[in-house]
């Protein structure tokens, strides 16, 4: 759990703390590391709490948060930690970029994959999806099962990869979804989206998040 309206984790959540964005007021990374967010459109609005300013809301189209490449967003072992609540639930097809990315490790050419990835599914949004996705072992892909996901809901999703088991975990609410064999892998990743992701080579931004997104934690241990 995070502490409530505060900008900082406390115990042994600082342990591995990669990056944190509470949003609290603007798209900072306040874990210590300067893994600071700029923010694309996104606006401020009030959190799971009640609190004024201290989430952001995407408007589906092309507000996004982006955050430059480092060697602290590649670790070898990962978790990843988001709330987010979804205006809509969007139904499409395979490259119609109808999905909803809550966080998003892009590539240059997406052909080489997202390192990491958690989204609502592109055919079905009320699918929650974990992707890890590497040149060699393409679409490891951990998912919910139809209807997991309403609207208007808030919800948090855990995204765990064990390099000592080499094994992928999606959790939704504290719960675990399911787990698969996977490898975490790093090739021309340029940028760390969150609410949308980079489709193509091009610039192209693809499956924007419609909603609201809070409290983004990334540790490179497996919690």
């Amino acid at each position: 759990n995070f502490p409530i309206g505060s900008s900082q984790l406390s115990g042994t959540l600082n342990n591995g703390l990669v990056a944190y964005y509470p949003f609290n007021g603007n798209a900072n990374d306040e874990s210590g590391n300067g893994n600071h967010g700029v923010n694309n459109g996104a606006t401020l609005t009030t959190d799971r709490f009640g609190n004024a300013n201290s989430a952001y809301d995407f408007d589906g189209i092309s507000n996004r948060i982006e955050v430059d490449t480092s060697s602290q967003l590649q670790p070898t072992t990962l978790t990843i930690s988001a709330w987010f609540n979804t205006e809509t639930i969007r139904n499409g097809s395979l490259g119609a970029c109808l999905g909803q990315t809550i966080i998003c490790y892009s590539p240059a050419n997406w052909y080489s994959g997202p390192a990491y990835k958690i989204s609502l599914e592109e055919i079905d949004n009320s699918i929650l999806l974990s992707r890890l996705w590497t040149q060699n072992t393409s679409w490891q892909d951990v998912f919910t099962n139809s209807n997991a996901i309403e609207t208007s809901i808030w919800y948090h999703t855990v995204l765990k990869y064990s390099n000592i088991f080499n094994k992928q975990y999606l959790y939704l609410n504290g719960i675990l979804v399911d787990s698969i064999n996977s490898n975490l892998e790093y090739s021309d990743q340029v940028k760390l989206f969150i609410g949308a992701n980079l489709e193509s080579i091009n610039g192209t931004i693809c499956q924007p998040f419609d909603g609201v997104l809070d409290d983004i934690g990334i540790w490179n241990r497996a919690l």
